[in-house]
């Protein structure tokens, strides 16, 4: 009889660890679903996790203990309360990081995410019963704000674009002028997907924009069309008051958006790809960006802050000073001394933010960009100088987030030896 009595103790502790060790095994399938999202079968293994540990706890035996059993329930059950707060938690900060972003196209794409997050959250937090936290009329509220919110990023967007194309109509670039018109219209496609279903009373807004690209394409069809016959309606516009030729850079614009074949930051930002950049992506970004001989880095970089707004006037590396003067109608014009260090294979040394500190006298803000390595003490040297640096990859990202990356494409790659 105690032999029997032993047997079956045996294999109460078998049972007793063998509980606890696909209590464990659910428990770290739990943490996976939930770290990667998917929230149902996070919930599915931790009831696994708590069920499997309450029949543990049935079973007589010392491996594991009662008191590591108890504390691995008490686990489960805070980390489902956690679980059940992750969702709200995942869409306010995607919601927070779209709020803060600045540029149009970023934010567009910020809030993009933050209106899937929050429609997920209120799928999952729907009905009394639901074991996610969640108030619907509250989370139904947010999501009309991320709509406005992406409207207004992709109205902000389509008025850059629109822009874009009057500046290349004015220099005779059609085939640019017209992918420009085309980018507008995506970027409106992009905000009708969102407000068709959930706030159709903002469409008029996007009915109004889309009437002015289409004004703008067939302005611009039509002028084409009579440069083609011969018809006097081009004006030959005087040089600028600079000092140096800007013809090159109209030459560049004229071809710098070819045509729809061409994979570029107009076209790649159809809706259906939005997320993407063009297919050469950073890499190929920064190696046309180190192609560039120093005139058309110096040029690239004044063309680059024209297409944001400011006026530029561009001056000769003769002139043993800043290479670019960048200035913007605010409630106080602005004023920018931009330098421009051209020398991919190199790295910037703390005599070049020197140089740029003490040369500041008719700005406003000095800023340097630059191709080179940056060492942290340069950088840290330029902080304490007050002099913005723009480091390669942040003018690449500059050119990507704001849809200018025909301005590189366009550029003459004829490096300087």
């Amino acid at each position: 009889m105690a032999g029997l009595t032993d047997c079956s103790g045996r294999i109460d502790a078998l049972r007793r660890r063998a509980h606890a060790t696909v209590g464990d095994a659910a428990r770290r399938d739990a943490r996976t679903a939930q770290d990667v999202g998917d929230y149902g079968d996070a919930v599915s293994a931790y009831a696994d996790a708590r069920d499997a540990y309450e029949r543990a706890l049935t079973y007589d035996g010392d491996r594991p203990d009662g008191e590591s059993l108890r504390e691995r329930l008490s686990s489960v059950h805070s980390e489902e309360a956690e679980l059940a707060t992750t969702p709200q938690s995942v869409a306010q900060a995607a919601y927070e990081r779209a709020d803060s972003r600045e540029r149009p196209l970023p934010a567009a794409r910020a809030y993009r995410v933050a209106l899937d997050r929050y429609r997920e959250l209120l799928g999952l937090s729907w009905g009394p019963t639901a074991f996610f936290v969640g108030d619907s009329d509250a989370i139904e509220e947010r999501i009309l704000d991320i709509v406005d919110g992406v409207v207004d990023a992709r109205i902000a967007a389509t008025r850059r674009a629109l822009s874009a194309a009057d500046t290349f109509e004015v220099r005779g670039a059609t085939d640019p002028a017209l992918s420009a018109c085309a980018v507008a219209e995506a970027h409106l496609e992009a905000a009708r997907d969102a407000v068709t279903e959930l706030a159709p009373d903002r469409e008029g807004v996007l009915d109004v924009y889309l009437g002015a690209v289409e004004d703008a394409r067939e302005r611009i069809e039509s002028a084409s069309e009579d440069e083609t016959d011969g018809a006097s309606g081009t004006v030959a516009l005087p040089p600028p008051d600079d000092e140096e030729d800007v013809s090159a850079a109209d030459e560049r614009a004229a071809d710098g958006v070819a045509a729809e074949d061409d994979t570029d930051e107009w076209t790649s930002l159809e809706p259906a790809g939005e997320d993407t950049l063009q297919e050469a992506g950073p890499d190929g970004l920064a190696a046309s960006l180190e192609a560039l001989d120093r005139e058309a880095c110096r040029r690239l970089v004044a063309d680059t802050w024209q297409a944001l707004g400011w006026e530029t006037t561009v001056f000769g590396a003769s002139s043993g000073k800043y290479d670019v003067m960048a200035t913007v109608e605010t409630p106080v014009d602005l004023r920018m001394a931009v330098w421009v260090v051209h020398d991919p294979e190199g790295a910037l040394s703390p005599a070049d933010i020197d140089r740029c500190a003490a040369d500041q006298s008719p700005a406003d803000v000095v800023s340097l960009v630059t191709t080179a390595t940056v060492p942290e003490a340069v950088r840290e040297r330029a902080d304490d100088h007050g002099v913005k640096l723009l480091d390669r990859s942040d003018l690449t990202e500059l050119l990507e987030s704001e849809g200018v990356t025909h301005l590189l494409s366009s550029a003459t790659p004829a490096k300087d030896n």
